[in-house]
């Protein structure tokens, strides 16, 4: 079974995030996210402790919902970007057993994300 469970949706904004992009006027990521994500400017700290600026897109305030299921999917593409730029796999067990509790939590079934999510 491919992680992939969306054809024809691109994961690219977790391999990597530039600091310098725009993405407020990307349209790209707003395809990717759709109308109930917005770009926030975060502070992000690398490995040698210098801190930059880069954007992420969070669910609106009237977005947000709770006890829903995380997919291995969307687990996997973040973990991937992770290990590409170097997260420590420390912090990539973190990524990932928060994923695993948030499913735990979910209204449906999540046994099968688990799953996935215990082989990325």
């Amino acid at each position: 079974m491919s992680l992939d469970e969306k054809p024809g949706v691109s994961f690219t904004k977790f391999l990597t995030v530039s600091c310098s992009a725009d993405v407020r006027t990307s349209k790209r990521l707003w395809h990717i996210e759709g109308p109930r994500y917005e770009p926030r400017e975060i502070a992000v700290v690398d490995t040698r402790g210098k801190q930059s600026k880069a954007w992420t897109f969070l669910a609106k305030d009237a977005e947000k919902r709770t006890a829903v299921a995380t997919s291995a999917a969307y687990v996997s593409w973040i973990v991937y970007g992770l290990r590409q730029n170097g997260a420590s796999e420390d912090y990539i067990s973190h990524v990932v057993e928060v994923a695993r509790e948030t499913n735990r939590h979910a209204r449906q079934d999540a046994t099968e994300q688990n799953r996935l999510i215990d082989n990325i």
